[in-house]
C-alpha cells in the first residue's frame, strides 16, 4: 500500500464513524488539558512554598519558651523575658534579635470592626522578617522608647476598617479597645 491509500482509508474510517472520533477528540482533549492543568497546580504550588521558606532566610532561629506537656515531659510552662532576649543578644553568631508577642483581638475604626492577630514586634523585626511597608513607616527605636501607641496593619485591615485604596497613615484605631 501507498502512503496515499492509507491517508483515504484513515479519512474514510474517521468519517464514517463520526461519532465514535467525536468522542475520542474529546477524551484526548480532557486527558492532556487535565495533565497540563495539574502540572500547572504543582508548579504553582512549588514556587509558592519555595518562597515561603527563602522568606524565613536561611540563618533564622527562633526561639520558643517550652509550653505545658511539650517536650522531654515537662509539664510547666515557660516565658521568655528581656533579660532573656539581652543574653541571646550578647551571643558572639548572633547577628539581629527581634523579640515578639503575638494575640489574638478585635480591632476598630469608626464602627467597623473585624477580629485579626496582633504581634507586638521590636524594630529590628522588619529586617530579620524582611517586611516592606506600602505606606508609611515601620516601628522605630524612638516610638519604642517613648511608649508611642503606633501600629502597621497590613492590606487586608486596610480593606477591612477602611475600605480599597485608602491610606491609613495618621487615622487612630482601636485595638482591644486601647
Amino acid at each position: 500500500m501507498r502512503v496515499k491509500d492509507l491517508f483515504y482509508e484513515a479519512i474514510n474510517a474517521l468519517t464514517s464513524n463520526k461519532a465514535r472520533t467525536g468522542l475520542t477528540m474529546l477524551g484526548i482533549i480532557i486527558g492532556i488539558s487535565s495533565v497540563i492543568a495539574m502540572i500547572s497546580v504543582g508548579q504553582g504550588t512549588q514556587t509558592s512554598v519555595e518562597e515561603s521558606i527563602q522568606s524565613l532566610g536561611s540563618n533564622l532561629l527562633t526561639v520558643s519558651p517550652r509550653r505545658a506537656g511539650f517536650g522531654s515531659g515537662s509539664s510547666t510552662g515557660g516565658t521568655l523575658t528581656m533579660d532573656d532576649v539581652e543574653i541571646i543578644e550578647g551571643l558572639e553568631l548572633v547577628e539581629t534579635v527581634a523579640p515578639y508577642v503575638s494575640s489574638n483581638a478585635q480591632v476598630n475604626y469608626k464602627g467597623a470592626g473585624t477580629a485579626t492577630s496582633i504581634y507586638g514586634v521590636s524594630p529590628n523585626y522588619q529586617t530579620v522578617r524582611d517586611v516592606s511597608v506600602a505606606q508609611g513607616t515601620f516601628i522605630s527605636v524612638r516610638n519604642v522608647s517613648s511608649y508611642n501607641k503606633v501600629a502597621v496593619i497590613g492590606p487586608t485591615i486596610v480593606e477591612e476598617l477602611f475600605g480599597e485604596g485608602y491610606d491609613p497613615v495618621g487615622e487612630k484605631i482601636k485595638i482591644k479597645d486601647i
